[in-house]
């Protein structure tokens, strides 16, 4: 079974490279005068990065959950030892 919080975690870079190359191009344009578009792709870059925080957020909660929920099988953490 994939690990939920990986996934998360993956999804949370990708959301960051986004906002990283968002940002870029927002520099490009405003060096070429085209403020308007700059200030769009720097909203975009800036939803894209809330959005990579909450994912990394989600994923601190549910390794955190899983981490309380203990081993699959149901026995409590040291119970084997």
């Amino acid at each position: 079974m994939s690990d939920p919080a990986a996934s998360l975690d993956r999804a949370a870079c990708l959301d960051e490279q986004i906002s990283f190359a968002l940002r870029t191009a927002a520099a490009v344009h405003e060096e070429n005068g085209n403020v308007a578009a700059a200030e769009e792709l720097r909203a975009q870059a800036r939803h894209h990065s809330l959005r990579a925080t909450r994912l990394r957020v989600l994923s601190e909660v549910r390794s955190a959950e899983a981490a309380e929920a203990g081993p699959p099988g149901g026995l409590a953490r040291g119970a084997w030892a």
